[in-house]
This record gives structure tokens, C-alpha cells and sequence, in this order.
């Protein structure tokens, strides 16, 4: 695309040089002026455009990394301590995990090759499948654990009690053990396909590619496949799963008046886990949706793109559905933090212990009776 804003530079410039007496009448002057505009307001736009995408990629990406990889370890922390207490927990572990592996072999390859010029997944044979595989199968695994416990939020809220007599904790890891594998399998191919291949250009460099015979696979296959399992299945399946939850919340709440003291702390309980999980999802659902637009425009309409504005738009476009994506799989621990009250307890009682005893201590002293209500329900979240 430089290389197209050079040729029309160096056409302007030609024109701009030629003596314009020599075309003679006022009307071949005017004709070469509104030519040689209309090439620089070209140019303008399409630099314009290219400079927006270079500070795009230069500046926002070590913000989400920075962000996203202190904010999913300090949920995996939390998360994994209380998750046989909650067993929803078990999928936001596994949730985090896969948003760093996105964050390192996504978004932090783009950066360094923004950066540097060089990407990381090209050094070698063994990186290129490597990466390509892993940030394929972690993208799809994590929204499709987002996916699962949508459902599982949905069922919980409709029947609460019921879901506790079962073996939660044992159902919810094998859930979690058939997405990962099936992601695994789905993705697998690119442990094989994909390779260094030879650059056109003379400097005899390579790229990390697929290799020439599985070319038209990716073209008109993959494409196909790969937006059905990360957006299509996916958005409709969470947007229809939120409603449903939603509308189980509001008839809840007036079923809660029937409930015994057992039952309504399990209700509670249940409630405040469905509120964090509808924020993350819903926040899935809006951050996905630019990329997700984006795939369906280039599956239909890539072949119909002709000027190089045109292009330099679906790029600008392409550059923040993917910021955008990649900011989803970062800001889940605010996310939790904000929506979750039970995730801001317990995230006091592993990272400030001392606080919690001091208040416990302020509160005993004063009201003995009442500190023992608490402390229980402070111990049941």
C-alpha cells in the first residue's frame, strides 16, 4: 500500500514540474490542476489513514497487555482459591488463562512487529505452526467458555436448588475438558499447514503462511468455518442465553419471597453470580461484535474491493475490531471486580487479610451478636 501512495506522489510531482503553457488553452491548465488535487487529496486520505493505523498499533497494545496480563493473574488467583466453593469459578480460571495465552501470542506478536518489523512467529519452522495453533485455540476457547457458562447461568438461575444437589464441580471441568479438546481438534490442522514461506520480494526473506497446497483450504473453506465457531454460534447463542437469564432474574426475585432462609442463600448466592457473568458476557458480546462484522464483510464483499481507499478503510476497520477484541480478553478482573461482590470479598481476604481482621476485630468489640451474623455471611461467600 506504501508503495501505491509513492507512485502517486511521484505522478503529482511530475505534473506539478511540467511547464503547463505548452497545453495551451486556460481549459488543459484547469483540467491538470483539478487532476493533480484530486491525486494529492488522494494521497492525504490514504496517509491519513495509514498514520491512524500506525499509532493504533504503536500505542494502544502494551496498554491492553500491561493491563490485561497483571489484571487475569490476580483473577486466577482469586478465582482458583474459592473455585471449589463456586464452582462457576472453575470457568473463569480457565477463562483467564486463555486470555493470557491471546494476549502473548496475539496481541503482544502484532506489537513487537509493529515495533520491530519483524514477526516473532517467522524465525523459525517450529514457531510459525506453533503460534498460528495456539492463538487460533485459545481465542476459540475462550469464547466458547463464555458460551458455556452463559448456559450454565441460565439454568442456575432458573433452578437453583436443584443444581446444588448435583456434582457441580465434576460436570463443570468436564465441560470445560470437551471445549478445550474440541478447540484443540478444530485448530489442530495448523500444526501442518501453516509454514515459512519465501517473500516475493528480493530480499529473500520468509513469512509464516500457510503452505501452497492447503492455499485454497483457507480461502474459501476455513474462512467459512472459522467464523461459524468464533462468532456466529457463539453471539447467537450468548445473546439468546443473556436474555433468558435476564428474564429468570426478574421472576426470581419475586419467587424469593416464598424461600426459606437455606433457600434464599442459595438464591443469593446465585444471583450475584449470574450478575458478574452477564457483565462479561455482555461486555464479550459488544467488543466481539466490530470483528465480527468485519469477518462477514470480507467473506462476502472482500472480492469487491477495488481502490486502495477502500482498502485502507477495511484495514483502519480490520485494526480496531482486533484492538478492540483483544481489550475484551483483558478486562475481565475489573469486570469482576466491579459486577461481582462476592469476587471483591474474597479478593480482600487473599490480597488484604489483615484489614479484614481488623475489622472484624472493630466490629466485635462494639456488637459481638451482630459481627457473628456477618462473619458468617462473609464466611458463606
Amino acid at each position: 500500500m506504501t508503495g501505491d501512495i509513492s507512485e502517486y506522489e511521484y505522478l503529482a510531482a511530475i505534473l506539478r514540474s511540467m511547464n503547463l503553457s505548452q497545453f495551451g488553452n486556460e481549459s488543459d491548465h484547469e483540467l491538470l490542476y483539478n487532476l493533480i488535487k484530486q491525486i494529492q487529496q488522494k494521497v492525504d486520505s490514504e496517509q491519513e489513514a495509514s498514520v491512524l493505523i500506525i499509532n493504533l498499533l504503536t500505542f494502544l497494545p502494551p496498554l491492553i497487555l500491561a493491563f490485561g496480563i497483571v489484571g487475569n493473574i490476580l483473577s486466577f488467583i482469586v478465582l482458583t482459591k474459592f473455585s471449589n466453593k463456586f464452582p462457576s469459578y472453575h470457568y473463569l480460571y480457565v477463562l483467564a488463562s486463555l486470555d493470557m495465552v491471546v494476549l502473548l501470542t496475539g496481541l503482544l506478536r502484532l506489537w513487537v512487529k509493529q515495533i520491530t518489523g519483524n514477526d516473532v512467529a517467522s524465525e523459525s519452522n517450529f514457531l510459525c505452526p506453533l503460534f498460528t495453533f495456539l492463538g487460533f485455540f485459545s481465542s476459540v476457547a475462550s469464547v466458547w467458555i463464555v458460551l458455556a457458562i452463559s448456559i450454565d447461568r441460565a439454568i442456575a438461575i432458573k433452578y437453583p436448588l436443584k443444581r446444588y444437589k448435583e456434582d457441580v464441580n465434576k460436570r463443570t471441568k468436564t465441560i470445560i475438558l470437551i471445549i478445550l479438546i474440541g478447540s484443540g481438534l478444530v485448530n489442530s490442522h495448523f500444526l501442518f499447514t501453516m509454514g515459512l514461506q519465501p517473500n516475493q520480494s528480493r530480499d529473500l526473506t520468509s513469512s509464516c503462511d500457510p503452505h501452497l497446497m492447503y492455499l485454497n483450504f483457507y480461502r474459501t473453506v476455513w474462512a467459512w468455518i472459522d467464523a461459524i465457531i468464533y462468532s456466529w454460534i457463539p453471539f447467537c447463542v450468548i445473546g439468546i442465553t443473556n436474555i433468558i437469564t435476564i428474564i429468570g432474574l426478574f421472576i426470581a426475585r419475586k419467587a424469593r419471597k416464598s424461600l426459606n432462609s437455606k433457600e434464599i442463600k442459595v438464591s443469593h448466592r446465585e444471583h450475584y453470580m449470574t450478575i458478574m457473568v452477564l457483565t462479561i458476557s455482555i461486555s464479550v458480546l459488544i467488543m466481539l461484535l466490530p470483528v465480527n462484522t468485519i469477518m462477514i464483510m470480507l467473506i462476502f464483499w472482500k472480492n469487491t474491493i477495488g481502490s486502495n481507499q477502500e482498502l485502507y478503510n477495511m484495514q483502519l476497520a480490520k485494526t480496531i475490531g482486533e484492538l478492540l477484541m483483544y481489550t475484551s480478553h483483558s478486562v475481565n478482573f475489573v469486570l469482576y471486580y466491579w459486577a461481582g461482590s462476592q469476587f471483591r470479598h474474597q479478593f480482600g481476604k487473599v490480597f488484604f487479610p489483615k484489614k479484614k481482621e481488623k475489622r472484624v476485630q472493630r466490629m466485635s468489640t462494639f456488637e459481638p451478636t451482630c459481627s457473628k451474623s456477618i462473619l458468617s455471611i462473609e464466611d458463606d461467600l
